[in-house]
């Protein structure tokens, strides 16, 4: 009975509904309740950042292969920026470009590559490709804190007054 008011109250708290009403109040269900809330919020961030991989992945392959030179930079910076807008938070925007900027970086140099096939050459290439994009780790936190600023900017914290 216990285990079911905590999924309950659990899911109420997540998507914003309040605490449900309760039978009975203990300090341990009270930490379960707050474990579930963080486990919720730790799920929900971890598949962010799966679905900000995949799409690292999907933007190189798009880009590799309908778009020639310079012009990859556009699709790269509008992916990056969205990441950004939709990032909660300092730590999750930076965690978040990196994670798009290194992939994007890593997949489409590895796609580009069309080099020699022996192993001595493969081995430069990955060890180059693994180096070279931390430099897209670098440029897609740049660009995702762009976004999160943006966000802050066009959506203000509600509990704040404009001072005049």
């Amino acid at each position: 009975m216990q285990v079911r008011q905590l999924i309950i109250c659990g899911h109420a708290r997540a998507f914003g509904g309040g605490r449900a009403p309760e039978t009975e109040t203990s300090g341990d269900h009270e930490r379960l309740l707050h474990l579930n809330d963080r486990t919720t919020a730790a799920m929900t961030k971890h598949a962010r950042r799966i679905v900000i991989f995949l799409a690292s992945i999907v933007v190189s392959f798009l880009s590799h292969y309908f778009l020639n030179g310079w012009i990859n930079i556009i699709p790269w910076a509008i992916v990056t920026l969205c990441v950004g807008y939709t990032s909660n938070g300092r730590r999750n925007t930076v965690v978040n470009g990196a994670i798009f900027g290194y992939f994007l970086f890593l997949v489409y140099i590895l796609i580009g590559y069309g080099g020699k096939t022996d192993t001595t050459s493969i081995a430069t290439i990955i060890l180059f490709a693994l180096v070279f994009s931390l430099i897209g780790s670098v440029a897609g936190v740049g660009g995702a804190l762009i976004g999160n600023i943006a966000h802050q900017r066009i959506n203000p914290p509600h509990n704040s007054e404009k001072v005049k």
